[in-house]
């Protein structure tokens, strides 16, 4: 009874096994092999650019610097050139078919209120002849020909302060700045000068006013007229 049962089904593994075992084979045999399609072809190959490979950062570098380095020596060389002299001016052309446009032609008109001046020919010129003393320099005002001490004694006494505005007159031959030394030893200060003439802060004090008036280089010293 169990032979009857096992033959059938020995027969069917062992067609199986036939029938397997060819087929894997074959499989193998396929797998192993590249496909027609990926097969290169020499002279197509040949035609084919290479790549290139990425420049490295160290060659971008170092191209740059030379780049730098050479424009810097020509930039110096043309520098050196236009100074001196030897480099040719750019010629200056203009564009091809160039016309230029006609002047207009009218009479230059100036604003409401204005007028052109005329040219009538270089202007005379002459030697002054203002009175002027034997150094040169240009005579001082009729007010400041005295020494006025009560009156800038008294102008101070009016405003209640131990000081007061005046003016000091410069000797033809003085020099402003040793004057104005001795003037600040003795409490004054000159201020600002008008020719030979200072505008001065002067004290009250009456001696004081007088050593600054018998000062060296000292001409007079005034109050300002009323």
């Amino acid at each position: 009874m169990s032979n009857r049962t096992t033959v059938p089904g020995t027969k069917a593994a062992l067609i199986f096994c036939l029938l397997a075992v060819p087929a894997a084979i074959w499989w193998l045999t396929r797998s192993s092999e590249a496909p027609a399609g990926d097969v290169a072809d020499p002279a197509v190959a040949e035609e084919q650019p290479v790549a290139q490979l990425p420049r490295t950062d160290v060659e971008t570098a170092e191209e740059a610097a030379a780049a730098d380095a050479k424009a810097r020596q020509e930039a110096a060389a043309q520098i050196a050139a236009e100074s001196s002299g030897t480099l040719a001016a750019p010629k200056a052309e203009a564009p091809p078919d160039f016309v230029p446009s006609a002047a207009a032609s009218r009479s230059p008109t100036p604003p409401e209120g204005y007028s052109f001046a005329a040219f009538h020919g270089d202007m005379a010129k002459a030697q002054s002849t203002d009175a002027q003393d034997a150094a040169g320099a240009p005579p001082l005002p009729g007010w400041t020909d005295g020494n006025e001490v009560d009156a800038l004694a008294a102008q101070a006494a009016a405003a209640g302060r131990d000081w007061t505005f005046g003016w000091v007159a410069l000797a033809a031959d003085a020099k402003a700045k040793a004057v104005a030394q001795r003037v600040r030893a003795l409490g004054g200060e000159l201020l600002g000068p008008s020719a030979r003439l200072f505008r001065a802060r002067l004290p009250g004090d009456a001696q004081a006013l007088s050593r600054i008036a018998d000062l060296p280089g000292v001409a007079g010293i005034a109050a300002t007229p009323s």
